[in-house]
């Protein structure tokens, strides 16, 4: 039944409502209370001493029933619920006008009764009512003087009924007050519903957009309702505004879940696909040599051999590539540069690269303005660009052609590398792709299908290790210029 924050807080309220007017109504009454009897002392205060001068009490008379009698009825005239009592030096009663055995109690406090005479203490004072020994009453008293000697105090107890004749003169105005906390604590309940009414929905429409949240498909094209502004409204704002940021950052985090399982499916889609057409040759071609070994000529045999060897050699070249680009992949430390001579570097690698430009006749130039130009990067890696990018160009570059490397001299700490062939360069359509792993253009002519696909991208993410990016273009006449940026010492 209040499963509900609003109906919770409704609750709450009326039951902090209830004890409010209940603490509100005893304070009320007991406040009441004390200033009707703090008024109804101070204004029959004096009736003691005004009997008391009225009807001289002398020894032989304080006895006396019929005076005791006389003195209540003068005591009522003044106050309707007066009772009079006569008592001795010791706060005891010696006469009264009352029936026998009506007394509960025949002694009288008599501290009250000379701190009203001395008038040192605030009314209402109270001290002892005979009738009621355990509830005490305000009071008027006087003492009784015969030849200078005290002989006793005239004691009038003003309410002997105690505090249910509170009510009596105030009845109206409890019914008033009554009826003012009823209309007081309607009124605060409406308001508080409503204010909490205000206040759940707020939470309620929260509640429902997380509640969304948790149920909904997270993916990454769902738009987010975060505000990236300061919040400035209450907690229920600041609240909102963290769950908005925080589905925000759910969501990108998804996303980039979501590519990165998206890249590993087209690896090892890839993976599958690369690693079987040359295993599938390999083992076609040694099948072959297997079965039909005795019917083959020797030019066949041989034939075989080379073909199963080219493709063993282009599987554990693509196995290399894999292996390398995962690393660079997978790379989250520091990489270990160190200054070293960038001329050596592209000198050693055209080295290592000559006997392949030799098959093709192909021609490897050099440009560099100084022979000490320094770069500040991990050796390793700059040495695989120049190899991939050098290999690159060997591939697509025809008989005869020539492939240039120029280092333009240092500028603002930053060196420019580029790397030019002779080629028929690439393909418009192409240009934004050839950084993509496995890619190779449709109308690539099979003289290049031997590429795994890898090299210039394995080319980009070394370079991005370095805080470089590799842009091409083609030539104004022919083939494709490769351009990168180093840090020099």
């Amino acid at each position: 039944m209040l499963s509900s924050l609003r109906a919770r807080l409704l609750f709450l309220l009326c039951a902090l409502m209830v004890i409010v007017g209940v603490l509100a109504v005893v304070i009320g009454q007991k406040s009441m209370q004390l200033y009707f009897e703090e008024q109804t002392q101070l204004k029959n205060r004096s009736i003691a001493m005004y009997v008391t001068q009225e009807y001289k009490l002398f020894a032989d008379t304080i006895n006396n029933g019929h005076i005791i009698n006389i003195l209540a009825r003068q005591a009522m005239i003044i106050n309707p619920i007066a009772e009079v009592y006569l008592l001795n030096p010791q706060g005891t009663v010696i006469s009264h006008p009352f029936p026998a055995n009506t007394l509960q109690t025949d002694q009288v406090d008599l501290k009250p009764i000379q701190e009203f005479l001395d008038g040192s203490t605030n009314f209402p004072l109270r001290s002892t009512d005979p009738k009621q020994p355990g509830s005490d009453v305000i009071f008027s008293a006087s003492e009784v003087i015969q030849d200078a000697q005290l002989k006793g105090y005239f004691y009038v107890v003003l309410n002997a009924s105690g505090s249910s004749s509170l009510f009596t003169p105030l009845s109206h105005i409890g019914k008033i007050s009554l009826l003012s906390l009823s209309i007081v604590f309607i009124l605060s309940l409406v308001a508080g519903g409503l204010i909490i009414r205000r206040l759940s929905a707020r939470l309620e429409s929260l509640s429902n957009t997380m509640c969304n949240f948790s149920h909904q498909e997270l993916m990454p094209e769902e738009p987010t309702a975060c505000d990236k502004k300061t919040v400035t409204g209450d907690e229920i704002d600041k609240l909102s505004a963290i769950f908005s940021g925080m589905a925000e950052r759910i969501r990108e985090q998804i996303q980039l879940l979501t590519e990165s399982d998206q890249r590993r499916r087209e690896l090892v889609s890839n993976i599958s696909h690369d690693l079987r057409t040359p295993l599938v040759s390999v083992q076609g071609y040694l099948e072959t040599l297997v079965l039909k070994n005795h019917s083959l000529s020797q030019e066949q045999r041989l034939a075989y051999l080379l073909t199963a060897e080219k493709g063993a050699r282009r599987l554990s070249q693509l196995i290399s590539d894999l292996f390398e680009l995962s690393k660079l992949e997978a790379f989250d430390g520091q990489i270990k540069k160190e200054i070293f001579s960038l001329t050596e570097l592209i000198y050693d690698t055209a080295q290592e690269c000559q006997p392949e430009a030799d098959k093709k006749s192909i021609q490897l130039v050099i440009k560099c303005p100084t022979n000490n130009i320094q770069a500040n990067a991990d050796i390793s890696l700059i040495q695989r660009v120049f190899e991939n990018l050098i290999g690159n160009a060997i591939q697509h570059t025809p008989r005869h052609g020539q492939i240039t490397i120029t280092l333009a001299p240092p500028t603002n700490q930053s060196i420019r590398i580029t790397i030019d062939d002779t080629g028929p360069g690439i393909n418009d359509e192409d240009l934004p792709f050839v950084f993509e792993r496995y890619y190779q253009s449709p109308s690539q002519s099979g003289e290049f299908t031997s590429s795994t696909g890898l090299g210039l991208a394995i080319v980009k993410q070394a370079l991005a290790l370095h805080q470089s990016e590799i842009q091409v273009c083609n030539k104004a006449h022919s083939g494709a210029q490769f351009t990168f940026h180093l840090l020099s010492q």
